[in-house]
């Protein structure tokens, strides 16, 4: 994983987008979207010479890098409301997975204000968790072997060790995957403002760094 460090380097200096604008030829669009939207994305080269010009650094004090690129898939568990987490994980030469349970805790209704509030808790359980309780039986599943800093398979140890700057990307990626396949697991939808449904879906998810709460209706 690779990303820039515009938006530190501007920071430690005390400048601000305006600033870089008002003393190079590039435009707010391009400061902007390499500070706050597009931090992994390739630089083009003469936009990278004028930055280092203008910050006096060079361009390895630009980015950051960290030997480690993560793909995620979400697998049904047939006849249940839970899912496999399945994590590959390339470091260096070397590809490994990482295999984790996000249970279904609880289910339940409870009428508010006239509307059916349905809630669905759910839990990652690391792999590290798995291991200690002996739960890779009990869901059909092999602990993989992850080659890592700290030679433990756990998503927590992957996460604390790549850069600072990449642990906050990989906790967002997993949350989507884990979100959107709930979301199509049990045929939901965000709600809009023009919504007058009768019914409301609670989904918590408690991860290892956050419990996070989001709201569907079902899709008509």
């Amino acid at each position: 994983m690779i990303a820039n460090r515009l938006n530190i380097l501007l920071a430690e200096r005390q400048l601000t987008i305006k600033d870089v604008v008002e003393n190079t030829t590039l435009s707010r669009n391009t400061i902007s979207n390499l500070v706050n939207k597009n931090m992994t994305s390739s630089v083009n080269l003469s936009t990278l010479n004028e930055l280092c010009m203008f910050l006096n650094i060079s361009p390895s004090d630009f980015f950051t890098y960290s030997p480690y690129d993560l793909e995620i898939e979400i697998q049904d568990i047939k006849d249940s409301l839970d899912l496999i987490l399945q994590i590959w994980v390339k470091h260096n030469t070397d590809t490994s997975l990482i295999e984790c349970v996000i249970k279904n805790d609880s289910v339940s209704e409870t009428p508010i204000k006239g509307k059916l509030v349905h809630r669905l808790q759910y839990k990652l359980i690391d792999s590290e968790e798995m291991n200690a309780k002996g739960l890779y039986d009990s869901f059909n599943l092999s602990p993989k072997r992850l080659i890592s800093i700290h030679s433990s398979e756990s998503i927590k140890n992957i996460i604390s060790s790549v850069d600072i700057m990449f642990q906050k990307q990989i906790k967002d990626k997993i949350e989507y995957h884990v979100m959107s396949k709930i979301i199509k697991q049990n045929n939901l939808r965000e709600v809009k403002t023009s919504d007058n449904s009768d019914e409301e879906f609670i989904i918590a998810v408690e991860y290892p760094w956050k419990l996070k709460y989001e709201i569907f209706v079902k899709k008509e």
